[in-house]
C-alpha cells in the first residue's frame, strides 16, 4: 500500500529545529536512514529501466566525511554535488506500484543556486517538498534488494 500522506509538503517560515518528513512511497523493504547531517556533499542516484534502485549519500557529520549506500546498483547513475553552503531547496518525484511493490520511479532535486537534477522515469503518483526556509539535512526510506528498488523516501529538514 502506498503512503499518500504529505504528497505535497511546504515547510513554512518560523519553524526551528529538526523535522522528519514522512516517507513517500510504499511499505516494503528494509528501513534505512542517514539521520540529520551537517552538510550533504553529494548524492548519487542509481536507476534502471523502471525505478530508482539505489542512493549513495556522501555527507559531513561532526567533521567526518562518510558515504552510505542504500539499495542495489542500477543500469545508470547520476550525481548531484554541493559546494560548502549549498543545499537542496526542493525535492519532488513519483512513486508507483510495479509488480506488486510500490517503488520510487523518479526524483528531482533543486539546489538553492537554481541548479536542478532529474533521475528516473516520469510516471506514477507525484510528490513534492518545497522549502521557504531551511534545508534538507538527511534522508530516510526503504529499500527492497530482491526487487532492486528504493521503495520509499523521506527527508530530514533543518529549519534554522
Amino acid at each position: 500500500m502506498a503512503n499518500a500522506g504529505g504528497l505535497t509538503t511546504s515547510v513554512p517560515t518560523g519553524l526551528q529545529g529538526l523535522i522528519k518528513v514522512t516517507e513517500w512511497g510504499g511499505e516494503e523493504g528494509t528501513e534505512w536512514h542517514t539521520g540529520s547531517v551537517d552538510d550533504i556533499i553529494d548524492v548519487t542516484v542509481h536507476f534502471g529501466d523502471e525505478n530508482i534502485t539505489r542512493m549513495d549519500v556522501t555527507y559531513e557529520l561532526d567533521g567526518e566525511i562518510e558515504t552510505k549506500s542504500y539499495g542495489v546498483t542500477g543500469l545508470e547513475s547520476e550525481r548531484i554535488s554541493f559546494e560548502k553552503g549549498e543545499y537542496i531547496k526542493s525535492l519532488s518525484g513519483r512513486f508507483e506500484e510495479m509488480n506488486g511493490v510500490v517503488v520510487i520511479r523518479k526524483l528531482t532535486a533543486d539546489k538553492d543556486d537554481g541548479d536542478s537534477k532529474d533521475f528516473g522515469k516520469d510516471s506514477g503518483t507525484p510528490f513534492s517538498l518545497s522549502l521557504e526556509k531551511g534545508k534538507v539535512s538527511g534522508f530516510h526510506g526503504r529499500a527492497d534488494a530482491t526487487k532492486g528498488a528504493i521503495t520509499a523516501l523521506g527527508v530530514y529538514l533543518r529549519a534554522d
